[in-house]
């Protein structure tokens, strides 16, 4: 003898495994979480490869610029104007 719920569930168990109707937003929920995760993925790959760049460009900055001598002056030419610095009188 069957009780009600058994009653019950035993075609809603069978109906539930044999309906595809929700099949379609699983697999494009499954598509959208792969296409996220490799997005995050390459984002932050992108984001080390700037940041060694930006580490890049201020090292080069850096070392391009002439340190300065112990008496004061910049150790250049006197700011690029060939004449020491002071412009035409």
């Amino acid at each position: 003898m069957k009780t009600p719920a058994r009653q019950f569930a035993a075609p809603f168990f069978t109906r539930f495994a044999q309906d595809e109707s929700g099949q379609d937003i699983v697999e494009y929920a499954l598509l959208a979480a792969l296409v996220a995760s490799g997005s995050i993925a390459g984002t932050q790959s992108l984001a080390l490869s700037v940041a060694n760049s930006f580490t890049g460009i201020q090292n080069t900055l850096t070392n391009s610029i002439p340190a300065p001598s112990p008496d004061g002056s910049s150790g250049g030419n006197g700011g690029g104007m060939g004449n020491g610095g002071q412009g035409k009188h």
